[in-house]
């Protein structure tokens, strides 16, 4: 328990980071990775070492795929590398898993979370900018329900946050940058402003960029507490 603990502290550290800034420390990262690996080389496995080569191989696919979404920017570096962290750290079913592999059950309770809080999002959009909604193209009215909310460009130019807009100069689209910082955003609802299309009144639908570590985090957390009982 005590290499699990000291994993969900390295990842509540690399959160702090990713809120702030969406951005790891390298070599923070680099070294509890190799840390927590030789820990657990060391520590030992309760399993036979043809099961511990089959979650290894798993996860290393598995950790394959992630990067290759990574590189096209479909999620950040810095999650692939906190999922390689959980991966090195608990690769086979500890305390309440049983059979499932850790890095599975946290992707799958992340992507619970994430869903929780798209629900969470169309309900605020449901009771508080319903009218906003009706205004959409019918194709964009669904997605941006549990994706976006409205914020006034004035709003955004003063203080952009991780709030990504959606649609600018009557472009939508449901992507963004994910390594655009607050003042590219600024700097984008700007040029729109300039080119005319857009008015410091008017309503542009935004998306926040979540941290992912938090999140990950979470999961890792409910993946040690829970497990894979409620999936088998």
């Amino acid at each position: 328990m005590i290499l699990e603990i000291i994993t969900i502290a390295v990842l509540a550290v690399l959160s702090l980071y990713d809120i702030k800034a969406r951005e790891l420390p390298r070599g923070l990262v680099y070294s509890s990775l190799i840390i927590l690996l030789v820990a657990r080389l060391l520590s030992g496995f309760q399993i036979p070492s043809k099961l511990v080569l089959v979650y290894a191989l798993f996860d290393v696919v598995l950790l394959a795929m992630l990067a290759i979404m990574a590189w096209l920017k479909l999620i950040g570096w810095g999650d692939v590398a906190a999922l390689a962290i959980i991966a090195a750290s608990t690769p086979t079913p500890v305390y309440s898993a049983r059979i499932m592999p850790p890095l599975l059950l946290v992707l799958i309770y992340y992507v619970i979370i994430v869903g929780i809080l798209m629900v969470s999002t169309a309900i605020y959009n449901m009771v508080f900018h319903r009218s906003a909604l009706s205004q959409l193209p019918p194709r964009y009215r669904i997605i941006y329900l549990f994706i976006a909310r409205p914020l006034k460009a004035e709003k955004i130019l003063k203080k952009p946050g991780w709030w990504y807009p959606l649609n600018l100069c009557g472009e939508y689209r449901t992507t963004f940058n994910i390594y655009l910082d607050p003042p590219d955003i600024a700097r984008q609802v700007q040029q729109a402003i300039s080119k005319g299309c857009v008015k410091k009144d008017s309503t542009i639908w935004v998306t926040y960029g979540l941290p992912g570590l938090p999140i990950i985090t979470a999961a890792y957390i409910l993946a040690i507490l829970i497990g894979d009982k409620v999936f088998i």
